[in-house]
């Protein structure tokens, strides 16, 4: 490829770069990196005969597509991520103080309280698990669906889990409850996948 002694002269980033150029085409702009690769500069070439500038400052052929990106930046910080197919809600504050594990229902203001089974008005109003522990007037954070975990639980995976009179989880109907509502079935021994039932009233 042949080439005259036009040349362009391209400021970007106060930086000062001289280039040669053919002259004999109708011109169009295409992007290049800088020698230190912090900035990109645009230059003016014939749009037939798209060029570039390689490492060691020739000019080559190229296509408009290319694509020149710059250094890579700092790492993001993130969340530690739930499981996916989970469910929570957290827009309950806390009666009292409520425990990690148990089962949560809402009282009559609309605060959260542990599920009772033995308490025919907690029937369709039992939301889900607390995730952790929170003390009165704290937002608690209650999983309805999904997989959860704890390293201290030993289910039996052939049975469900429902919970007692204080939100206990159990895999043992209460006796004299009021109704009967499966929270849970245990997928390992530690493990366990959130999907209520619908209540059977005793």
């Amino acid at each position: 490829m042949s080439l005259t002694s036009d040349t362009l002269t391209t400021l970007t980033s106060s930086v000062e770069t001289t280039h040669l150029l053919t002259s004999s085409a109708e011109l169009s702009p295409i992007l290049v990196s800088a020698p230190d690769s912090s900035t990109t500069c645009t230059l003016i070439s014939p749009v037939d005969v798209p060029h570039y500038l390689s490492s060691d400052g020739a000019i080559q052929t190229s296509t408009l597509t290319d694509t020149i990106s710059g250094p890579q930046g700092p790492p993001g910080i993130g969340l530690p991520v739930p499981d996916g197919n989970a469910e929570y809600v957290s827009s309950l504050l806390a009666s009292y103080p409520i425990g990690g594990h148990r089962a949560v229902a809402w009282d009559d203001i609309g605060q959260a309280v542990y599920a009772d089974a033995t308490k025919l008005t907690h029937v369709l109003r039992v939301v889900g698990i607390s995730t952790f522990a929170v003390t009165t007037g704290v937002a608690v954070t209650v999983q309805r669906s999904g997989v959860m975990s704890e390293s201290s639980w030993a289910w039996d995976i052939t049975k469900p889990i429902y919970f007692d009179g204080t939100g206990v989880l159990t895999q043992t109907p209460v006796v004299g409850a009021a109704f009967v509502q499966v929270l849970a079935m245990p997928i390992t021994l530690s493990s366990i996948e959130i999907k209520i039932q619908p209540p059977i009233i005793m």
